[in-house]
């Protein structure tokens, strides 16, 4: 159900863009982001991740679950783990990304490790390597690669700095490889006061059955807004939207935890 396939790739997009919350080198306590995701102004899923970062150490932990009348054709969970290092100049260095879950009653299950040279899948279920050659990622393309959460991480950075959004991250999940290209929008309206807004594109580059995935048409590419989450605060992540074939697919931020930076949806 390619409905089904559209949901979750809006929510995931916006899970790892929860990983930009907290782009300052510690903080005291985790913060908890949750997430609602709508398609013609019906609930499709929801979201939250879970930020933790401790001296040059980051840990960013997101679930997911679909919701409305896509539960009834494609119920699916999912809950997803990066962990790295933070380096100086807005660095960001992914170790480590696994994925549990289950899709229509079957169980789902990816652990990657990174490093300089190529990332590596240590353990999938199912296998990537069982797939059909042409929707293979070869071992050559993964060099100098991140996870989704981690790489956004530093635009993020980058954004509560000041120095703009522009940036392409080079991602590899396991099984897909592609480049998510980030830019500055300008103010094109339809977003939240007071954000910083900012267009991004996926460009696919291997692992793909076919195109048609969130964000990948140039003409039109995904918005997604930043602002602070009370002043003097990092930026976060508090909308997105991205065309699909059934119209604009939505995701906004509905809460932000600790209790005290509470955030209500606009």
């Amino acid at each position: 159900m390619k409905f089904a396939l559209v949901a979750r790739a809006a929510v995931a997009s916006v899970v790892a863009l929860a990983a930009l919350a907290a782009p300052s080198p510690s903080i005291a306590e985790p913060l908890t982001l949750e997430y609602r995701s709508y398609l013609l102004g019906l609930p499709i899923a929801s979201a939250s991740a879970t930020i933790e970062l401790v001296g040059e150490r980051y840990r960013v932990r997101g679930q997911l679950q679909s919701g409305g009348i896509v539960s009834l054709f494609a119920p699916w969970t999912q809950e997803a783990v990066s962990a790295g290092r933070l380096g100086a100049a807005g660095a960001v260095s992914a170790e480590r990304h696994w994925q549990n879950g289950i899709y229509r009653g079957k169980a789902r299950h990816l652990d990657l490790v990174y490093s300089s040279e190529q990332a590596v899948v240590t353990s999938a279920t199912p296998d990537p390597d069982d797939r059909d050659p042409e929707k293979r990622v070869p071992a050559h393309v993964t060099g100098g690669t991140t996870d989704a959460m981690s790489g956004l991480l530093a635009v993020a950075r980058q954004v509560s700095e000041g120095r703009g959004c522009d940036a392409t991250i080079r991602v590899f999940d396991g099984r897909r490889r592609y480049d998510a290209t980030f830019s500055e929008s300008g103010d094109a309206g339809g977003g939240p006061a007071d954000a910083v807004e900012c267009r991004f594109l996926i460009t696919e580059i291997a692992g793909f059955s076919k195109k048609g995935g969130i964000a990948t048409d140039p003409e039109r590419p995904g918005r997604i807004w930043f602002r602070p989450a009370e002043p003097g605060s990092p930026a976060i992540p508090v909308r997105l939207e991205t065309a699909t074939d059934w119209g604009t697919a939505v995701v906004e931020l509905v809460r932000l935890q600790p209790a005290n930076r509470t955030v209500a949806k606009d």
